[in-house]
């Protein structure tokens, strides 16, 4: 009988250690997940490419797949194609492309866009050399996430009717006195359309864009950005809640996802941070 006894015991103790462990993860007072922002530094790569351009097919594509494979969470790569097949004219993700280009004076496509803290933004087209095109995508990151970050930030998704719903939470590492801005985006992946220069088997050249930037919760800029505030004391946490309407441009909700990126000012060469998650 004690030793039925003390099992028992064993087993409440053992049983009120997960207990204590789970309310330190969840809110006291709705039990809902907290978010919890990681010291981490990633890198945010902008590139704008058209399903219409041979070496955004040839090159461009084939970088961005190799950049995602070689360091998964570790980059955000935000795909903004230029009035093709996959984006019109005057949407969004046009608009928002066409920011970083007019930034830097480039009106060449693919071009691609490096960001993060403590870095500056590097931009190129790409070489004729996929190699050569992979090598540098590599440095650029490796240069950007060995930083200890500024800013970190947490993002949870969930889908209702049609209206993709995101909690945020930003950390400062360090204290600042300048204004950061928060954009909101919408992604999609596995879009499916015609590339010219594509090396693919499949019939008619068909190939599968990833990470297509739909739309932003606020579009009163070209970048999607809004404030989150001017001055920012260290270790301070600054939570937000936004809504995106999905757009009819949209093929399949389920392969929507969300990035959240933190700018230190409201210039495209202002990124300081990003994530990426899925919408649950």
């Amino acid at each position: 009988m004690k030793v039925k006894n003390l099992k028992l015991a064993l087993f409440a103790v053992s049983l009120l250690a997960l207990t204590l462990q789970s309310c330190k993860d969840e809110d006291p007072v709705i039990g809902k997940k907290k978010l919890v922002v990681e010291n981490k530094q990633r890198a945010t790569v902008a590139y704008v490419g058209a399903t219409w351009c041979p070496p955004c097919g040839t090159y461009g594509d084939p970088t961005k797949s190799y950049m995602t494979s070689a360091h998964g969470d570790d980059v955000v790569i935000l795909n903004s194609q230029s009035a093709d097949t996959i984006i019109a004219s005057g949407s969004f993700g046009h608009l928002f492309g066409n920011e970083f280009q007019k930034s830097v004076g480039s009106t060449s496509i693919p071009h691609a866009y490096w960001l993060g803290a403590n870095v500056d933004m590097v931009h190129r087209g790409f070489y004729t050399d996929q190699n050569a095109n992979n090598e540098h995508a590599s440095r650029e990151i490796d240069a950007i996430i060995k930083n200890d970050p500024n800013v970190g930030v947490a993002a949870k998704a969930t889908l209702s009717d049609d209206v993709v719903t995101v909690e945020t939470l930003s950390k400062f590492y360090k204290s600042s006195d300048v204004s950061h801005y928060i954009g909101v985006y919408l992604l999609e992946d596995k879009v499916e359309a015609k590339q010219s220069g594509a090396f693919s088997d499949a019939p008619g050249g068909i190939t599968s864009h990833e990470n297509v930037l739909r739309a932003a919760a606020y579009t009163d800029n070209n970048l999607g950005i809004q404030s989150v505030g001017e001055s920012f004391t260290e270790n301070q946490e600054v939570q937000g809640n936004y809504s995106i309407e999905i757009p009819r441009t949209v093929l399949n909700n389920d392969n929507l996802k969300v990035a959240v990126v933190i700018f230190e000012s409201n210039k495209p060469d202002g990124v300081s941070n990003s994530i990426l998650v899925d919408i649950n």
